[in-house]
C-alpha cells in the first residue's frame, strides 16, 4: 500500500529544492528506484485516492489492473457532529497540518491579513520547535492578528479543536488525499481547501467544502470572505458534508479491503491453473 507520492516525484539532483521550499536528500530518488521495483513486484497496489492511483500509475507505469482504490477511513462515532452556529466575531480559523508549509500555511496567513472581518487563528500540528518559524512567517506576511501556536496535539485535542473553531482551512500545495479534512467535516466544521491531490474526493468536488486552486492567496481570500459572509451555504455544505464523510467509514474500509484481498486472491488462482 502507498500512502504518498514523495519519492515518485524525487526526480532532481542533489542539493535542489523542491516546489515547497525544502532541500531534497539523495535519498528519495533512491527510494523512487525501490519503490518502483517494489510495486512492480507485488500482486496488486492499494492506494488511498483516485489522485494517487492515476500518479503511481503514471509514474511507475503500473498497470490500471493491478491497482486497487482503498480510502483511509474516519471513526465517525468518535466525532460530535452539530450543525455551524452563526458566527460571532472574532471568526476562529483551524489550520492542522504538521507540515505547515505544504499544507499552505504562509498563504492563509496572507489571506487572513487582507480581510476586513475580526479573525483569529489556530495553528495545530507542527512541532514545538516550528513556534519560532511560524511567528515570523506571521510576520513575514504581514499578518498581525491573534495568533495561537497549539504544536503537536493528540487527535483526541484534534476533535476538541473543531468544536472551539468557526472555519477550518488547509490551502494544500500538495496531498495524497485530506483525512483531516473529513474529519472536520465529521464535526459540522465548515472547511475550506485547494484543488491539490486527493483534496476534491474528500470535499466532494466542492459541493462538501470550498476549494481553491494552491497557491492561490488571493483566491484564498476571496473565498474565506464568502464563507464568512454567508450562513446558508455553511449550513448547506456543512450538512452535505457529514453525509459524504460517512462513505468513509471504518466499516465501508474493512468491505473494500476484504473485496480487494479476495480478487487478488482470485487471480492467483487463475494464474495457477
Amino acid at each position: 500500500m502507498i500512502n504518498d507520492y514523495n519519492n515518485a516525484i524525487s526526480r532532481v539532483p542533489l542539493e535542489s529544492r523542491d516546489v515547497l521550499g525544502r532541500k531534497r536528500s539523495i535519498q528519495r530518488p533512491l527510494w523512487r528506484v525501490f519503490e518502483k521495483w517494489a510495486l512492480r513486484s507485488c500482486d496488486a497496489v492499494v492506494v488511498n485516492s483516485r489522485f494517487m492511483k492515476k500518479a503511481i500509475g503514471d509514474w511507475y507505469g503500473i498497470a490500471e489492473e493491478k491497482m486497487f482504490l482503498l480510502y483511509k477511513a474516519v471513526d465517525l462515532d468518535a466525532f460530535s457532529f452539530s450543525p455551524p452556529p452563526a458566527l460571532e466575531l472574532p471568526v476562529e480559523v483551524l489550520f492542522v497540518k504538521h507540515d505547515y508549509r505544504r499544507g499552505g500555511l504562509e498563504e492563509l496567513m496572507g489571506a487572513l491579513s487582507q480581510l476586513p472581518q475580526d479573525v483569529r487563528l489556530t495553528v495545530a500540528g507542527p512541532a514545538d520547535g516550528d513556534e519560532a518559524a511560524i511567528r515570523g512567517l506571521a510576520r513575514d506576511c504581514g499578518f498581525n492578528r491573534p495568533l495561537t501556536f497549539a504544536g503537536r496535539v493528540s487527535r483526541s485535542a484534534v476533535r476538541e479543536l473543531f468544536t472551539t473553531h468557526d472555519l477550518f482551512c488547509v490551502p494544500s500545495r500538495a496531498e495524497a488525499l485530506g483525512v483531516v479534512f473529513l474529519e472536520a467535516l465529521a464535526s459540522g466544521l465548515p472547511a475550506i481547501g485547494t484543488t491539490a491531490g486527493g483534496i476534491p474526493e474528500v470535499l466532494d468536488r466542492g459541493r462538501a467544502g470550498w476549494m481553491v486552486p494552491p497557491q492561490d492567496e488571493e483566491a484564498l481570500r476571496e473565498t474565506l470572505d464568502e464563507v464568512i459572509r454567508s450562513p446558508e451555504a455553511r449550513k448547506q455544505k456543512v450538512r452535505h458534508g457529514r453525509a459524504h464523510a460517512e462513505k468513509f467509514s471504518v466499516p465501508k474500509m474493512v468491505r473494500c479491503m476484504e473485496e480487494i484481498v479476495r480478487q487478488v486472491l482470485r487471480r492467483r488462482r487463475a494464474r495457477a491453473e
